[in-house]
């Protein structure tokens, strides 16, 4: 990996009628939590809109943190296939804070999809059963093609559960959220997973079990994360 130090120098620092003008400059925020945050943000140099995940600027000084966030960008940048959101560029924010961009998907998660269809049947709403049940397989083998093709690439996601996959307005599917990525050739990381980020069974965890509780397998369970 890069060092920490190359990364926050990375992302053009434009200077404008009021100083500094960022890259990508958040419009608003899509979602956070302990570690930090999601933003819609405007990419300065191509005008479009694109989704800006930042570290939480209080965890800059936990260096641990600060390594899985870098190796977060490059597994995610490093993993080229159609079914993992892609990346654009990394920036050092002006608070001295890092995120990336990333394609901004527009459409909702595989949990919201379930949601839905249980809802329909509780109303009992009468729905193609058919078709949607070819719907929902189609959009799990694409899950699997994506899994598949990261452990060619000698990476576990570790963290894989429905509030992870996005499907987008048009049909596509991505992998998402790869920050508990483990690679298999690389060294233990639980030094670095010391920040609980979750309590409930359906929210990702660090700590001895690294995962979601009711997503976890057995060996994630164990704390067998080796």
């Amino acid at each position: 990996l890069s060092s920490i130090d190359s990364f926050l120098k990375i992302g053009e620092r434009i200077e404008g009628e009021d100083g500094i003008r960022r890259r990508y400059s958040p419009l608003g925020q899509l979602a956070g939590g302990s570690m930090g945050q999601i933003y819609v943000a405007r990419e300065s140099d191509l005008n479009r809109k694109v989704a800006f995940k930042q570290i939480a600027h209080k965890l800059g000084e936990h260096q641990g943190l600060i390594r899985r966030f870098v190796q977060e960008v490059q597994i995610t940048a490093q993993l080229d296939h159609p079914n993992i959101v892609p990346v654009y560029g990394v920036e050092a924010t002006p608070e001295g804070s890092l995120g990336y961009a990333m394609k901004l998907i527009n459409g909702k998660t595989f949990e919201d999809v379930v949601k839905a269809v249980r809802a329909r049947h509780a109303q009992d709403e009468r729905v193609p059963v058919v078709r949607e049940l070819m719907e929902r397989l189609n959009l799990f083998l694409r899950v699997c093609d994506a899994v598949n093709y990261a452990h060619s690439r000698g990476v576990i996601h570790r963290d894989l559960k429905p509030a992870n996959i996005m499907v987008g307005a048009y049909g596509e599917v991505y992998v998402m959220d790869w920050g508990l990525a483990r690679l298999l050739d690389g060294p233990n990381d639980q030094e670095s997973l010391d920040l609980i980020a979750g309590s409930s069974k359906d929210s990702t965890q660090l700590g001895d079990a690294v995962g979601t509780p009711a997503y976890m397998a057995p060996e994630q369970a164990r704390g067998l994360n080796e």
